[in-house]
């Protein structure tokens, strides 16, 4: 017959996995899961920004930003000025309570704006999912080709400037640094 007693297994409350233990101390298996879904990120985030290293030079390397240099600065820059004063501030605006301190209601009001206590889940306007859309625009593709667009413009001034060896490695690093 066994003398020992039965360990007992207790339930963690935050993860509802059962916690081991281990010579009367608890075993928390957070840190362990922890580990695994930042190893999983670090993969991850190796294999894209390998990918994207290679879109990058196959786009620096092309003739798309080379040929269209004297305007595409220009344009790309309008582009992202228009984008960002129309996000981040015109819209922002139109939301309030007082757009512009001269109107009393939003201008782009929610389905809910008019009721005491809403009956149901708020819906997403389509305002919003356009906005949404236009910051990943934005942020993954506008800013990218305007960041490539004058590193690539500007590369043979800083070659000529410090040499092909460290005109290179800093044009590289200038590169990977913002786009990643």
């Amino acid at each position: 017959m066994d003398t020992h007693p039965p360990q007992p297994t207790v339930v963690s409350s935050s993860t509802g996995q059962p916690n081991v233990v281990t010579e009367g101390e608890l075993v928390d298996p957070l840190p362990k899961k922890m580990q695994s879904t930042v190893n999983a990120r670090l993969k991850h985030d190796l294999l894209v920004c390998c990918v994207l290293a290679v879109i990058y030079l196959g786009l620096h390397c092309s003739t798309v930003f080379t040929v269209l240099q004297p305007d595409l600065n220009t344009v790309l820059h309008r582009i992202a000025g228009i984008l960002g004063l129309l996000l981040h501030y015109l819209v922002p605006q139109m939301r309030k309570h007082w757009p512009w301190l001269c109107m009393s209601l939003p201008i782009l009001r929610q389905r809910e704006f008019g009721q005491f206590e809403p009956r149901g889940a708020a819906e997403v306007m389509w305002f919003e999912q356009l906005v949404v859309y236009l910051c990943m625009l934005e942020r993954n593709v506008l800013y990218p080709i305007v960041f490539l667009s004058a590193l690539t413009s500007d590369s043979m001034r800083i070659v000529g400037k410090f040499g092909i060896g460290l005109g290179t490695i800093l044009v590289v690093m200038c590169g990977l640094k913002c786009e990643f």
